[in-house]
């Protein structure tokens, strides 16, 4: 059974907003580990190393996830310029992101 173009662009639309909603939540709660982490070494009087190597594998982690929620919102600009060009659903503008991110990897080097 297919979809219909109207049925395809509502699922696509309403999973690409579920992904960008989970990459956030991923990331916050990572963030949140984070800080925990950062505030047990204290509250313990814990060796300045103890778990710095966890916390470091941890900040690559929440980096890669920044990463993933950028090129999710990328998707979501180029399945815009679909749904634009084909006008076969309409794209509330209240629920896309403003697309002005970097591509260029050198520049995510220097913001990082």
């Amino acid at each position: 059974m297919s979809m219909t173009p109207q049925t395809a662009a509502a699922r696509i639309s309403r999973e690409l907003i579920e992904s960008e909603t989970n990459l956030d939540q991923a990331i916050a709660s990572s963030a949140a580990l984070l800080a925990s982490m950062a505030q047990a070494r204290i509250d313990t009087d814990a060796h300045a190393a103890e778990g710095q190597v966890a916390m470091m594998r941890l900040v690559r982690g929440i980096t890669s996830l920044t990463e993933a929620r950028a090129d999710m919102i990328r998707t979501h600009g180029e399945l815009l310029k679909i749904a634009e060009t084909r006008a076969d659903f309409p794209t509330p503008a209240t629920e896309c992101p403003t697309f002005g991110l970097v591509d260029d990897p050198h520049e995510v080097k220097l913001a990082s």
